[in-house]
């Protein structure tokens, strides 16, 4: 067992466990300080448990009673003992806090199959249970609010058999590789904590003694790296911020350390990769990555959330990351997934959802950060095509919300469709609605919001910053492409005459549950001057809308820059032509004909209500056709026919 006090003789960082008022000055000074995936695979998937366990179910987070609500953590020491080479753990973590009601009992979250062999308070031995997950701490006398205590738990056991497979062996081609990955329901897999999102800790020391011959990463700074005797070393990193229970993680491996750093507000902040032998070389180059995206997401959102301490990353053997707070653990190195773990430090790390429900704050903006690190370093052009990969997959799940309603399936938290990249789509809406300004200052004002900063927040908290900036109503905005079901599509058609464009714009939605999107969309006029984006605010479901052009028109497009959430069918009006076209009969059973009286049909497709392509009929080279609708589930039908003058719509109804 890992006594406290051996390792505390050892280095002169460590906190008394005797010694609470050296503490409490220890704390307040160092808090000082601190406040003066086209998408690859490897990004799809952030932190092991999102990857492997996309169908387990777990108990809700936050548990209620037993002793979770009667503090609140202040500082953690965590000292263990591990090694790749044995699946095994033996530790001491100590808790400060203040208690928050009067009381003598508080808890902890710690698997069963986790042996606790002692609790201690000042040196003292506490009663204590361990059973149905909890740890359960009864002291000797009842506390007031606002008293300030700290216990120890002593605890040792095979962390292995968590649900989450949260503490991990594994070999590479040179070595081993111990890590660990608690996000969402991992943490009290391997150590004893307080699984609340809401109650971050001030600051923790990690001390971790392992075999000789291995590196020990883990967030904040390498204070001290002891050699103990011939066959056991120990690592002491210190974090002087405030910390979640599921961002603090470690990892140990035969790594070699690569060291860089970038130059911010005035000094330069240390870089560390613990990267595997043999992956130096190829790793390199997209290590190097690290610094430009440094250096703009720091601009854009921000300075750095860790500015005092560094960032890197530690290798492992997963093939997403997970953004473990300053030294993200990763599976490759790629531009992609350096972009989104790094933007996690201040979406997800810095600023925390406050529940698993509201997921996509974390995750929804380290995606669109991501897809953002192409804008500010590859050029529009790279960013507009990254944004179509995003819009493509942010639909493939209309029968959901971002929202997350069931917080016990793992994978309906982390649904990579939703959380990540209907997130991220919906953010991109959002940013064209109210402009770039007040995008990122509304950004900014989240992350820095001193109710939020180094805390936690709801979707509200969000929308309250973004709706401050503006008069543009967003609450219908976030009720809808947030809370709701599907997106909307779009049937616009249009003429010109008289120096005027007449728009008439159509939305359905694809899930009757949400009936109406209201967004700013934006319509692309081409003409022989060039092409002209008019942004169209939609407050229902049917739009006119009159605009002064005197060019004539050669071709008008919707969403071509992928700018929102949308899809969209254009097609000139058939106003005038009434004649030309001829659908008889309509209304009928589904069996019509289709008649041009004056040019050639090349085509005609058919789409329903929702503007979904149900039917086509290409090269047809005539001037009639015949269409079955027949087997088709649908009443109403937008016809889009072709001839040599462009695309005409016309509707057919079909009888029930």
């Amino acid at each position: 067992m890992l006594v406290s006090c051996g390792i505390a003789n050892k280095t002169k960082y460590v906190l008394s466990l005797c010694s609470m008022q050296r503490y409490l000055a220890f704390l307040i000074f160092f808090t000082t300080v601190a406040i003066n995936a086209q998408l690859n695979e490897s990004i799809l998937q952030c932190g092991y448990a999102k990857r492997q366990n996309a169908l387990l179910q777990y108990t809700n987070n936050y548990r209620a009673g037993n002793g979770f609500e009667n503090y609140d953590l202040k500082y953690h020491r965590l000292e263990w003992t591990v090694s790749p080479k044995r699946f095994a753990i033996q530790g001491a973590v100590t808790s400060y806090f203040t208690f928050t009601t009067s009381t003598n009992n508080i808890s902890f979250d710690l698997r069963n199959h986790l042996t606790v062999d002692s609790v201690k308070q000042n040196a003292i031995h506490v009663p204590f249970t361990h059973q149905n997950e909890i740890v359960d701490i009864t002291f000797p006398k009842s506390y007031m609010l606002g008293d300030f205590d700290s216990v120890t738990v002593y605890y040792h056991g095979n962390p292995t058999q968590g649900a989450f497979r949260s503490f991990f062996i594994e070999g590479h081609s040179t070595g081993k590789i111990l890590a660990t990955q608690s996000e969402p329901y991992g943490a009290s897999d391997w150590w004893p904590c307080k699984s609340n999102l809401r109650d971050k800790f001030d600051s923790l020391d990690i001390f971790i003694v392992t075999d000789t011959g291995y590196l020990a990463g883990a967030q904040g700074v390498l204070v001290e790296h002891l050699q103990l005797n011939d066959t056991q070393q120990m690592f002491h990193w210190q974090h002087r911020y405030p910390c979640n229970f599921y961002l603090v993680g470690i990892a140990i491996s035969n790594y070699q350390s690569i060291k860089d750093s970038v130059f911010l507000h005035g000094n330069y902040l240390p870089i560390l990769h613990y990267v595997y032998p043999q992956s130096v070389a190829s790793a390199l180059s997209d290590l190097m990555e690290t610094r430009p995206l440094l250096r703009v997401f720091d601009s854009a959102f921000g300075t750095y959330p860790y500015i005092k301490e560094k960032y890197g990353h530690m290798q492992w053997n997963v093939g997403g990351g997970m953004e473990h707070a300053t030294m993200s653990s990763m599976g490759a190195f790629n531009f992609d997934l350096v972009a989104h773990e790094l933007a996690h430090q201040w979406f997800g790390d810095k600023v925390t959802c406050n529940n698993w429900g509201d997921i996509w704050l974390n995750e929804g903006f380290a995606t669109y950060l991501n897809a953002l690190a192409y804008e500010f370093l590859r050029g529009k052009p790279a960013f507009n095509i990254r944004m179509g990969d995003v819009l493509n997959q942010s639909k493939m799940n209309t029968n959901l919300s971002i929202f997350v309603e069931d917080t016990s399936n793992v994978g309906r938290i982390f649904n990579q469709d939703l959380s990540y990249q209907k997130g991220a789509m919906v953010l991109h809406t959002l940013r064209y609605m109210i402009g770039d300004s007040i995008f990122f200052e509304g950004c900014r004002n989240y992350l820095k919001d001193d109710k939020l900063a180094y805390g936690s927040a709801s979707t509200s908290d969000l929308l309250g910053h973004f709706q401050s900036l503006t008069s543009i109503a967003l609450t219908p905005f976030f009720n809808t492409f947030y809370y709701g079901k599907g997106y909307p599509t779009y049937l616009i058609r249009w003429t010109q005459a008289s120096g005027k464009l007449n728009l008439e714009i159509t939305q359905s939605t694809t899930n009757s549950a949400t009936s109406f999107f209201p967004q700013t969309i934006p319509i692309y006029i081409k003409s022989a001057n060039g092409t002209e984006i008019v942004p169209v605010f939609i407050g229902e479901n049917f739009t006119k809308k009159t605009i002064a052009f005197g060019q004539k028109i050669e071709e008008i497009t919707f969403n071509s820059n992928n700018e929102v959430l949308a899809s969209g069918t254009v097609a000139a009006m058939d106003i005038g032509l009434e004649g030309e076209f001829i659908i008889r009969p309509n209304p009928s059973d589904g069996n019509f004909m289709v008649t041009s009286n004056k040019k050639l049909l090349k085509s005609v497709l058919i789409m329903n209500s929702l503007g979904q392509l149900v039917s086509e009929y290409l090269d047809v080279n005539g001037f009639e056709i015949s269409i079955d609708l027949s087997n088709v589930d649908s009443q109403q039908f937008i016809l889009k026919i072709e001839t040599e003058d462009g695309y005409f719509m016309k509707r057919y109804t079909k009888y029930k």
